[in-house]
């Protein structure tokens, strides 16, 4: 598989875009465009950056974007749904740090009472950006690995749904994770 990280500087910041992808084991050539959606750039560094950008849209795997705030994480993960074969489908965000645990759980998880659909359900085959998951309350991460490893989520108010909907899920973090 394609294990890589190109990191890149911006007038924000770096970032690092961290690829685990299943596919053969050539090097990664450079792209021969000086653009990804609205990220441009024509040096080496950024050429190796829109190579893995154009084989992520190619594939439904999952992405990390990781990098300081304003570098295009954001951006690129729209750019990679807007290649893919997604493009017709939700593109949905969830803003884990502006977001209070309770409205949190409320969005990842949906409830019972009043009625309320998860963003898993919403999704509907498209894909979820979770913006600065890092910020994620430690309660929920057990149930959102749960959601992303089972396809199967428990809604505030204890019932379970299966989410059969295939989607793919973008993580985008300041922070480092493991």
């Amino acid at each position: 598989g394609l294990n890589s990280d190109v990191t890149y500087p911006s007038l924000a910041g770096t970032a690092v875009l961290r690829f685990q992808l299943e596919l053969d084991s050539s090097p990664e050539p450079l792209s021969k465009n000086d653009a990804f959606g609205p990220l441009l750039g024509g040096s080496p560094v950024m050429r190796a950056c829109f190579a893995l950008l154009e084989r992520a849209a190619e594939t439904s795997r999952h992405v990390l974007l990781e990098g300081d705030t304003g570098t295009g994480k954001s951006i690129a993960a729209e750019a990679i749904h807007e290649r893919g074969a997604r493009q017709n489908e939700p593109f949905l965000i969830v803003d884990c740090a502006s977001l209070t645990a309770a409205e949190l759980e409320s969005t990842l998880f949906g409830r019972e009472s009043p009625r309320r659909l998860s963003v898993f359900e919403e999704a509907r085959g498209g894909t979820i950006l979770l913006d600065e998951i890092s910020e994620l309350p430690l309660e929920l991460q057990g149930r959102l690995l749960t959601v992303l490893e089972k396809a199967e989520l428990v809604r505030a108010g204890g019932t379970t749904v299966e989410v059969r909907a295939r989607i793919r899920h973008f993580r985008v973090t300041l922070q480092g994770l493991l």
